[in-house]
Formats: structure tokens, sequence, C-alpha cells
């Protein structure tokens, strides 16, 4: 259950002439999302983290599809609906999986329709979160499916997306309006 929030998003009219600057690209229909809004309460952190982010979020070499599943099951595991809600949209629209596949995330590794790529990728996040460590069998597969570079940046894109679930849990980051919670039931 989300809890209120901790650290208040910024208004529009509280933000400086620079913050907007820095966010511009990360509207929506000219809406910025309340993470963004909470992370510019400290700016010198904005500022180091902003090229980080990016990275592992749009400028890696992690196929779109590999880094939606991971994203979502490291937000399914951290029980973090702002992290959930909007990765669906962006696994939909940008790594191509359907709704079914989606929530079929939730259900872990072991469901048989998964591909053995993407069931590793699960099982990565899964591993990674209970032992910080990653079998030999899971890393096989990986490393081969994705080559060195990848499979580093997909490592670095799970601890990530970790972090900042477990910030948007902590500050009580409010969803914004519309944006599906992990229980919110999707439709095609």
């Amino acid at each position: 259950m989300p809890r209120a929030p901790r650290i208040m998003p910024l208004t529009d009219a509280e933000m400086s002439e620079e913050q907007h600057e820095l966010t511009k690209h990360y509207r929506r229909g000219g809406v910025l999302p309340n993470i963004f809004r909470v992370a510019l309460r400290n700016m010198k952190l904005f500022k180091a983290y902003k090229p980080f982010g990016l990275y592992t979020m749009a400028l890696s070499s992690v196929p779109p599809r590999i880094r939606e599943i991971a994203i979502l099951r490291v937000a399914y595991n951290s029980k973090s609906d702002y992290e959930w809600g909007h990765h669906v949209r962006l696994a939909r629209d940008e790594g191509g999986l359907s709704v079914e596949e989606i929530a079929r995330i939730k259900q872990g590794p072991d469901v048989t329709s998964w591909g053995k790529v993407e069931a590793a990728v699960i099982r990565m996040v899964d591993q990674m979160r209970a032992t910080s460590d990653l079998d030999d069998e899971t890393y096989a597969v990986l490393m081969e499916a994705l080559g060195e570079d990848a499979f580093v940046e997909l490592l670095n894109t799970i601890g990530n997306y970790a972090m900042v679930s477990s910030l948007l849990n902590i500050l009580g980051v409010p969803l914004e309006e519309g944006v599906p919670g992990i229980d919110t039931p999707l439709s095609n």
C-alpha cells in the first residue's frame, strides 16, 4: 500500500528556471513525473545521477525487451507501484511486451512460456535480490545471449532500478493520475 509522501514533489511554480530546463525532456504531454519533482529537491545529486540513469534507461546496449523485463521484475520484487506503473507503458511501447507477458513477470522465471533468455533475466533479478550473486547457469545463458558489455550493463540496470525502487518506496513518491500500480489489472 502506498504511503503518504515523505518529501513532497516540487510544483512547477516552486521550480527554478534551471530545474525547468534540466527536466524539459522528461515531460510527457507537459506533465513532469513526480520522480523528477522529488529528485529536484537535491540538485547536486540530480545532476550527478542524471547521466547514469539516462544511460541505464536509454543508451545502453541492453535490448529494450530485456531491460523492461528486468525493471518490471525489480519493481514487482520491491513492491514499487511507482516503478511498476511507469515501466508498464515502456514495456509495451519500447519493449514490445504484451499485457499477458507483463502480467506473467509477476509469476517468476519458471513459467513455461518464457524463453530461455527471458527466464534467465527474471532469475537474475531474483538471485541478485536474494544473494547479491548469480549462479553459473544463469550467468552463462545471459553472457552468451547478451555479450560482455550488455551483460555488465544489465547488472547495472538492475542495481540502479533496485536503488530507485527503494527510494520511491521510502520517500512515498506518489503515482500520477492514471498510472497503474502493481495490483491494477492491465488491459490491451
